[in-house]
């Protein structure tokens, strides 16, 4: 392969014409600069020497290996000599040449399992993101309707080419009530507009609600969304012309249910959700029974095995003719002090007191027999329809109900 280089007046070589010009100036050397050709010199190729073995099969037949540095050897005694002039021991490792194709055989299978491992969490992943794809459009799909005021409609008109490509404006026939349309996955843009021309939506109707219902799938099961709280509820029933929520969201009610039911309500009034909002915990909760051990009782001497707690298996041997008690202590005192023990507290508390073996009271898993007062159970409270989607019915649990009545 040939090559050009650029001659200087004095007979120097450059590979570029600037490095000649550069030169000349520093050395005031005046003439021209010539063009020369010139053959590349060849490039060395390294040769391996005589009797030397590849790199890849270095340790092939060196059999003897040290079990420390894992050098290896032709033979034992070089191996030997090797290991005792290091001080690796004395033993060397025998290891044919047919085992180390084994060994190299089973590096490669590793790596093959590595690689099928990488591919399978490669789909995995792959799969993972598609899932969540197809999640996300089914949620941006969703359906929502929400009820303006009619000034708002006159503003919208005015701007409809910045929302006529993903919104609708729908009217209620019964009452001519503007109801927007439009889906979850254009949430931003519904905001932005919302921010550009300061409004919100509305309170629904029956009517309103109704008109909803209609356009949605009739086998859909709706349940209550909290947008103050960002709480879902459980739709249970349609009472009264209302709608009934309770705290478990797993349950709901489908669409032509709850439009069936409130068919009959006041169409001008208000639609509205009540219900409890909490978990009613006044009624106590269903214990199971839990078996009971038979003791053998005797006349003379009744023992009890008694587990000290939860998280010990030693047990203790209590005798009731060696318990000592106050003659003075009444029903209520020998209840509270079995109930601070099994709370850990007081004179003989098992978890933060100490024990006196005059007193056993607290060994056992005691129950107290004082009987407390069991919390009230959460008020009922009434909230107005803010809109409704293909699965929820949208309340703000901001402003009561009856402040609209």
């Amino acid at each position: 392969m040939s090559g050009r280089v650029y001659v200087a007046p004095d007979g120097k070589e450059f590979k570029t014409r600037k490095a000649a010009k550069e030169h000349m100036v520093k050395n005031k050397l005046a003439g021209a600069i010539s063009v020369a050709e010139v053959e590349d010199k060849p490039k060395k190729t390294e040769t391996s020497k005589k009797g030397k073995t590849p790199a890849s099969g270095k340790r092939y037949g060196k059999p003897w290996q040290c079990p420390q540095c894992k050098k290896t050897f032709k033979k034992e005694k070089d191996a030997i000599s090797h290991m005792k002039a290091k001080f690796h021991g004395k033993e060397p490792i025998y290891i044919p040449d047919q085992m180390r194709k084994i060994d190299e055989k089973t590096k490669k299978e590793e790596a093959q399992k590595k690689e099928e491992a990488a591919k399978k969490a490669k789909e995995e992943a792959e799969r993972k993101a598609k899932e969540e794809a197809e999640k996300k459009a089914i949620q941006d799909a969703i359906e929502i309707y929400r009820k303006i005021p009619e000034f708002v409609y006159n503003n919208l008109m005015t701007v409809q080419e910045q929302w006529s490509d993903w919104m609708q404006i729908l009217t209620n026939p019964e009452n001519d009530g503007k109801i927007l349309y439009s889906k979850q996955g254009d949430h931003e843009k519904l905001d932005w507009l919302k921010f550009q021309l300061n409004f919100t939506e509305i309170e629904m109707e029956n009517s309103d609600l109704l008109f909803c219902l209609a356009r949605l799938n009739p086998m859909s099961v709706l349940n209550c969304y909290d947008t103050i709280g960002m709480d879902y509820f459980g739709i249970i029933d349609v009472e009264d012309d209302k709608i009934i929520v309770n705290h478990d969201s797993s349950v709901g009610l489908e669409v032509s249910v709850i439009a069936g039911r409130l068919s009959e309500a006041p169409p001008n009034k208000l639609a509205c959700v009540s219900g409890m909002w909490e978990e009613d915990k006044s009624q106590p909760e269903e214990k199971k029974e839990e078996k009971k051990e038979e003791v053998e009782e005797n006349t003379e001497t009744a023992i009890v095995l008694v587990e000290e707690d939860d998280n010990s298996d030693q047990t203790y041997l209590d005798n009731f003719q060696d318990w000592e008690t106050p003659d003075n202590w009444d029903e209520d005192w020998r209840n509270f002090i079995a109930e601070e023990e099994r709370y850990g507290g007081g004179y003989h508390g098992h978890y933060g007191g100490y024990w006196d073996d005059r007193y056993s009271y607290g060994r056992g898993n005691y129950q107290s027999t004082y009987k407390r007062t069991p919390p009230p159970p959460p008020p009922i409270l009434e909230y107005p329809v803010y809109g409704v989607s293909s699965n929820h019915i949208y309340v703000y649990r901001l402003i009561p109900y009856e402040i609209y009545e």
